[in-house]
């Protein structure tokens, strides 16, 4: 017997995992900080721009009346050029871009010199708030920062309008004044962010991080089936979610180990009590030898057994008794040796498997005179114990559904979180783009649970659970809806959709969410395959209380002794290009199963270096 594998070594937790969920949350985080952060902090700066906006509107108010008296004798006495020369007084003071005074018995304007004709290029080289100007001519003085004053001149008692000044300044004066506060406001967001970083990556390693990594380890342990003693350890005192998948894991584990020691144990029991046969059988006269272990094997007394080869024939399967006989016969003719499993009627009435095996071998020189020296084990209790063994996988398989549903927890609240965002319920988030960023991780959440809600799907369709709410719609509002969820990927590549809806095509009577996952599906591969610049036909039709969906792509195709593979659960090639992609390779599989649970059909044709075509067949309005 060939020597046993040394057992592999595992260090729980050691190893990278890439993006880690742990990873991706920090990333989540980060991302919604800084839309928050980048939202409170525009919203600061925006506070302390309109304050002090308003300051200098005050400003411009005071210094406007300050110079009130000497506006209004000027242009009450029309003495214009002590208008002037209070009218540059006003424009001399900082912050002041310009000055106009409307006089209200002549209706004419008079402004500061200049105005109009301005250059700007002094506001890019000198930060004082005296040097800085800008283009005042009519076109842009509603762009400046303006305040009207009225001015009134005391006669007798009253007060008579005789003008009306306006004091003109620039946002830029508002920028130089804050643009220290502002300063310190990012600086102060930047320390924010950094020390979060620094407080996330501590705490997530210790809570999160180091937790999941060793429940990773564990789970790729479980899954090469080296169970023995295994048990992990998060290291948390806390009893938190994490620490409940801990205990689960380890007791599942324990179960499943005991279960399949269990199974391996009567395996070997069997085996060793079954035995081995030897026997040879000489063609010339048919004589057949063999030790006391053959007549068991096969279920019968040593008496009722025979020495001739025509004698063991009567015991063989009738259904494989032809194939069994040819091989033997093949074997001695090709001089080629052979191994068959075949089916024997033992006398007790049991059908017994049994695995020959043979090698020609001569006697002596005489090439012409071969015998076959074989072999023969009974497998029956093998077979039985494989089946148990099977039930015990599917125990595994149950207790990963369970692990999914404690994913889907956390997974749930960056969706919920993120889909806030997107949808701006808490108010809105100013920048178009802190609502694409929300769009992008509720998208990266979303990929994830359907991961998780794969394996969910597929323990579901085994366990016969798959409940389908059927209701008629139309077929192609779903295939829009699906292509275009498709066509940003399908833009990276270049790939054109050709979608021709059929005629006649209109309702079918499905599972709105099921057949619109299977479309997402079938698509999705045939983008993931096809090279850049290719194409993809979407074609319904109606034919025969039918509606046929076929979708056609020029990828590399499949080789059609690889197509009835892909479409089973777990199943990779290293060859194939359908096989070889990253996954848990369960996609075509429950797509096969929800069509067939709508009692339609998934068939796939391809060739390769020819492309693949996947045709969908459904029902239409009538339920199935």
């Amino acid at each position: 017997m060939p020597e046993p594998e040394a057992p592999k070594r595992y260090v729980l937790g050691s190893g990278p995992f890439k993006n880690s969920i742990a990873s991706q949350l920090f990333l989540v985080v980060l991302l919604v900080y800084l839309a928050v952060s980048l939202t409170i902090t525009s919203a600061q700066i925006a506070e302390i721009y309109t304050r002090a906006t308003n300051d200098l509107s005050r400003e411009l108010e005071i210094l406007g009346q300050s110079f009130r008296g000497s506006l209004a004798k000027a242009l009450w006495e029309f003495d214009e050029e002590s208008l002037n020369s209070s009218i540059q007084g006003l424009k001399e003071t900082p912050g002041v871009l310009g000055v106009t005074v409307l006089d209200i018995n002549t209706g004419e304007v008079h402004s500061t010199k200049g105005i109009g004709t301005i250059d700007r290029a002094n506001l890019n080289t000198n930060s004082s708030e005296g040097a800085i100007t800008a283009d005042t001519s009519p076109a842009n003085l509603d762009k400046l920062i303006r305040q009207e004053i009225d001015i009134f001149f005391e006669i007798d008692a009253r007060r008579e309008l005789v003008g009306k000044a306006t004091v003109y300044s620039h946002p830029d004066v508002v920028l130089e004044r804050i643009k220290y506060s502002v300063l310190i406001v990012i600086l102060s967001e930047v320390v924010k962010i950094a020390a979060m970083w620094v407080i996330f990556l501590l705490v997530s390693h210790k809570m999160l991080r180091q937790p999941l990594a060793i429940l990773t380890a564990g789970a790729e342990r479980l899954s090469n089936e080296d169970l023995k003693g295994f048990k992990v350890d998060i290291h948390s005192k806390n009893r938190n979610e994490l620490k409940l998948l801990e205990e689960a894991f380890n007791v599942s584990a324990e179960k499943l180990y005991e279960a399949k020691d269990e199974l391996e144990n009567r395996m070997r029991m069997a085996l060793s009590a079954g035995g081995i046969a030897t026997w040879v059988w000489y063609p010339e006269d048919d004589h057949l030898e063999f030790d006391e272990h053959l007549p068991r094997i096969f279920g019968q007394s040593t008496e009722r057994f025979g020495g001739t080869f025509r004698d063991l024939q009567r015991f063989i399967h009738n259904d494989d008794r032809a194939e069994f006989v040819g091989l033997m016969h093949e074997a001695v003719s090709n001089r080629m040796p052979f191994q068959t499993d075949t089916r024997v009627n033992a006398m007790d009435g049991s059908v017994l498997h049994i695995d020959v095996q043979a090698i020609v071998s001569s006697l002596g020189d005489d090439l012409d005179a071969t015998h076959l020296v074989g072999t023969a084990m009974d497998f029956t209790d093998r077979k039985k114990a494989e089946e148990e063994l099977e039930r015990a996988s599917n125990a595994k398989s149950e207790f990963l559904a369970s692990m999914s549903h404690e994913l889907r927890t956390p997974l749930n609240a960056i969706l919920g979180f993120s889909e806030v965002l997107k949808g701006q319920y808490m108010g809105p988030l100013g920048n178009e783009s802190y609502r694409e960023y929300a769009n992008d991780i509720h998208n990266s959440g979303i990929f994830l649970l359907e991961l998780v809600g794969e394996l969910l799907d597929l323990s579901a369709i085994e366990a016969g659970k798959t409940k389908l709410h059927k209701e008629t719609i139309d077929i192609d509002e779903i295939m829009v809806d699906c292509i275009r969820t498709i066509a940003e990927k399908a833009d990276a590549k270049e790939i054109e959709l050709n979608y021709a809806p059929g005629v006649g095509v209109s309702a079918v009577f499905v599972d709105k969410r099921a057949i619109k996952q299977v479309i997402l599906n079938v698509l999705s591969n045939a983008v993931k395959f096809t090279d850049e610049s290719g194409l993809i036909l979407i074609q319904t039709a109606a034919q025969d209380h039918d509606t046929h969906i076929n979708i056609t792509d020029n990828g590399p195709g499949i080789a059609p002794d690889k197509i009835a593979d892909i479409a089973a659960p777990f199943t990779r090639g290293e060859s194939d290009p359908h096989l070889a992609e990253r996954g848990w390779g369960l996609g075509l599989s429950i797509s096969q199963s929800l069509v067939e649970l709508h009692n339609g059909k998934l068939s796939i044709e391809s060739e390769l270096g020819e492309g693949t075509s996947v045709s969908i067949t459904l029902p239409l309005t009538s339920e199935a």
